[in-house]
């Protein structure tokens, strides 16, 4: 029942990524968001039951939670950076020089 529960979790981490991916939000904001309804719902749906077998302890969190966190904050962050960046510099290459960009 417990590898089941895993695999649920997977499952939904999956569904999430995916979610994540076509509305532009942080894949960790989205799963903090989905475990937090989860952890809401886990009393009230049966299907969820399993869920509350697993136990979380400040070492699991510390030393995989947390630089899992950490990783992806970072691939966020690299991402960003390595973005086209549009300035006002840029526009004023693109318009040939002139100031405004106007063409006279």
């Amino acid at each position: 029942m417990l590898v089941g529960a895993c695999v649920g979790l997977m499952v939904i981490a999956a569904i999430v990524d995916r979610i994540t991916g076509r509305l532009k939000i942080p894949f960790t904001v989205a799963l903090v968001v989905a475990g937090a309804a989860l952890g809401a719902l886990a009393d009230r749906w049966t299907a969820l039951e399993p869920t509350g077998a697993l136990e979380v302890t400040p070492e699991a969190v510390f030393f995989v939670v947390l630089p899992t966190l950490i990783f992806q904050c970072f691939r966020e962050g690299q991402r960003q950076l390595d973005a086209p960046t549009h300035c006002v510099h840029d526009r004023a290459d693109q318009s040939g020089g002139r100031s405004g960009g106007r063409e006279r």
